[in-house]
This record gives structure tokens, sequence and C-alpha cells, in this order.
């Protein structure tokens, strides 16, 4: 959790403690009954910018979805179910389908973590490269 916690902070985790310090310096001022600080709001990205940070941030993942299953593999080694696999079609049919986690690693619990986080990791990097697509329009879309 702790690891989790620290990739969120070197990752999104800087730009939401940007908003949040900017945030919480208005309110303060407002509930002290000071003027309010002469700070610009964080910036927000948008078009190219905005996909340039996003894709960032999907090689942040990648890295180290790629770097933990590296981890796993030389912790635990490979299943010896995965030797019996005919073809790429049944691995992924029984990796996302079977109740056990039986594939890819000899430990149950470190299957049952991969395929949730390769769902996740799926998800994200669709979101993430959409914007290199389908850029985020706004006022300052290039």
């Amino acid at each position: 959790m702790i690891v989790v916690v620290f990739l969120y902070a070197i990752t999104y985790g800087k730009s939401d403690f940007k908003k949040l310090d900017y945030h919480i310096q208005i309110y303060v001022a407002k509930w002290k009954g000071e003027p309010a600080p002469a700070i610009a709001p964080p910036k927000k990205l948008v078009g190219k910018e905005h996909a340039k940070k996003e894709r960032k941030h999907f090689y942040v993942h990648l890295a180290v979805y790629a770097a933990a299953h590296l981890v796993f593999f030389l912790l635990y080694g490979l299943s010896s179910r995965i030797y019996e696999m005919a073809s790429m079609n049944q691995f992924f049919d029984e990796y996302f389908s079977s109740m056990e986690g039986t594939l890819p690693f000899a430990n149950q619990t470190v299957n049952n973590l991969s395929r949730v986080w390769t769902l996740i990791f799926i998800i994200d990097s669709i979101i993430a490269l959409s914007y290199t697509v389908f850029p985020k329009g706004g006022r300052n879309a290039s």
C-alpha cells in the first residue's frame, strides 16, 4: 500500500497537491477574513499538452507494471499450467475467466493481483492514449 501511495505522489499526486494547496490557501484566507493571496490557480492542460502529460503517465504505469511482473516472475516463477497452453487465446481465456488464479505465476494471490492490475492497466491505457487521438479541447486547445 505504501508503494501505491508513493507512486501516486510522484505521478498524479504533484498536480493534485498543487490544486489542493491553492484551494486551501483561498479557504484559509477567507476564513481569517484576509484578502485572497495573489497566487495563480494551477494551469489546466488541454490539447497536445494534456495528451503529452497523459502519455507520460502511461509510460510510468507501463514501466511499473512491467517491473512488478518481472519481480513476480523472479520470486515465484511461471506456473506449470502455462506450459500446457496450446495458444494465446487459450491463455487469455483462462487468465481472465478462471475462478482460480493459476496463470501465469506459481502463486494464486499474485495471479489474482496480476489479473486485477492488468484490467486496470488496460482501461488506463485506453483512456491515456485516447487523448493523443482525441485531444481534450478547451479555450487554449491547439
